[in-house]
């Protein structure tokens, strides 16, 4: 996987970025600055996307695990022991994953437009993009998901964003990024289930347009398990473009107090 690190100091916290799915590391451009002026970071492109020129590798039957093992393996080649961890979408989900397998290397996570469960219409979405995956061009397809999570006028910067980084993503590496979707709720479910005894601080950051997903964020929320929950009003799910002053401010908050308690 391709990665970007910008580092500060040698004593600075870690911030690693995980971008969703058809986009990369440069969705996080309204982050960059804010975050490198105060802690070290790591943005990397996920398998098959942005500047990673190679594709899932687990190609038989790709898994949210294994990539969320290939993270890690890249992790420890830059001999990060343990970071602050934001996520944005699909993000969120590989996050969750990532942390029920080492969790005393996730000091806090803060989940952007988090994905914790299907509804009833994302569900028939993810069939019949399934049935008709292989007919049309795949761009179409995204380009349908994504006018339905981000509808409105003032969503148009941010789904152009995600539009023209599916771009470079290919036919064949959104067929098995697409297929991931059918793991998503059971992976989020046995994540968080293996997470509940360890109390990892998780900032969850929402759009109150987000109509797919706001609502089992609201749902699932764990005051019990130190989740916390902000929604951002006028603002659908790419909530890091759509409201970044907001999103940095919120984020930077979160990860200060945490760091200073633990």
């Amino acid at each position: 996987m391709h990665t970007n690190i910008y580092l500060k100091e040698e004593e600075s916290e870690w911030i690693v970025f995980l971008h969703g799915m058809g986009g990369s590391s440069n969705i996080w451009f309204k982050q960059l600055r804010a975050f490198r002026q105060k802690y070290n970071v790591l943005l990397l492109d996920l398998p098959g996307h942005g500047e990673s020129l190679k594709g899932l590798r687990h190609e038989i039957n790709p898994t949210l695990e294994g990539i969320g093992v290939d993270i890690w393996e890249i992790l420890d080649t830059h001999n990060i022991k343990n970071a602050h961890f934001i996520g944005i979408s699909l993000g969120t989900i590989l996050l969750r994953v990532m942390a029920s397998q080492q969790p005393l290397r996730v000091r806090s996570m803060i989940l952007g437009g988090a994905v914790e469960d299907l509804n009833l219409f994302a569900m028939l979405l993810a069939r019949i993009g399934n049935k008709v995956k292989a007919l049309v061009p795949y761009m179409w397809l995204y380009q349908l998901v994504a006018k339905i999570l981000m509808p409105r006028k003032h969503h148009k910067e941010s789904r152009t964003a995600f539009v023209l980084e599916a771009r470079k993503l290919g036919r064949n590496e959104f067929m098995k990024w697409f297929s991931l979707y059918t793991s998503i709720v059971p992976s989020v479910k046995q994540a968080k289930q293996k997470l509940s005894s360890k109390r990892i601080p998780c900032l969850y950051l929402m759009g109150s347009e987000d109509y797919m997903f706001l609502e089992s964020v609201k749902k699932n929320l764990d005051y019990q398990a130190n989740e916390q929950l902000i929604v951002f009003q006028k603002c659908g799910h790419v909530i890091n473009i759509e409201k970044s002053k907001e999103f940095n401010m919120e984020s930077i908050k979160f990860i200060e107090h945490e760091k200073n308690i633990q």
